[in-house]
């Protein structure tokens, strides 16, 4: 049986101009995964999406293996998140300055309840397929893109091997939803859900693909690290 590891970024850098960086929570979140991930497995390979905040993620995890370095990390564009600029500048073009569309938001009472609101909106008309031309990757294409990723992992695995994909919470929930027959406007309840640095399993068995674990972040549970569960 084959096995891949999704794995969601760490903390991003919600409140700073470029999102795509781990905050120093989420290099704390993912170093701690990696010693918690170096009890569990030993991946046979590792990949990740090219973005910036997949590639700290990965590499901070993989500091906690002694036999592995990001030496072996392969790169794929494919795991790589949806433009959620895009999706709100698809709402009111003068948000695709990203801080003017902060600088709206922040004069509401409740920012990040209000942010929700709007991503929620823009989001729903993203999937809902009936604006495609507005967006610089339609849903159905990023739907597409992602389950072309997990194929292409399943494919280089050996038999029994094991994989672990450093990715977003975008890509995670369409591969999952996919396998749960979950409806597609059911994305952003699912990618909501997800923490910074929980992982997802995934097991290739002779019935086909399973999820086999979803969302797993018990590596945060105790009262120790209960402070490093993040969703953003």
């Amino acid at each position: 049986m084959a096995t891949v590891y999704l794995v969601r970024h760490g903390q991003a850098s919600f409140d700073s101009d470029d999102y795509d960086k781990l905050s120093d929570l989420g290099f704390q979140q993912a170093r701690h995964l990696g010693l918690h991930l170096t009890r569990r497995l030993q991946p046979d390979m590792i990949f990740s999406g090219t973005m910036r905040r997949h590639q700290e993620t990965a590499h901070s995890v993989l500091e906690a293996f002694e036999h592995i370095d990001s030496q072996g990390l392969q790169l794929m564009s494919e795991w790589n998140e949806f433009d959620h600029q895009n999706v709100i500048a698809a709402l009111n073009p003068d948000w695709a300055d990203s801080s003017v569309f902060r600088q709206h938001i922040y004069q509401h009472q409740n920012p990040e309840h209000y942010f929700l609101e709007l991503f929620a909106k823009g989001i729903a008309r993203w999937v809902s397929g009936e604006y495609d031309e507005q967006y610089n990757e339609p849903w159905q294409a990023f739907k597409e893109r992602t389950l072309r990723a997990i194929d292409k992992v399943i494919e280089a695995l050996p038999d029994k091997g094991r994989a672990i994909v450093f990715t977003s919470g975008g890509p995670i929930s369409c591969v999952t939803q996919n396998l749960l027959s979950i409806p597609d406007h059911f994305l952003l309840n699912m990618n909501k859900s997800l923490v910074n640095c929980g992982v997802t399993k995934i097991a290739v068995t002779s019935l086909g693909r399973q999820v086999s674990s979803l969302n797993d972040h018990s590596s945060f549970d105790s009262e120790e690290h209960r402070h490093l569960i993040t969703y953003k």
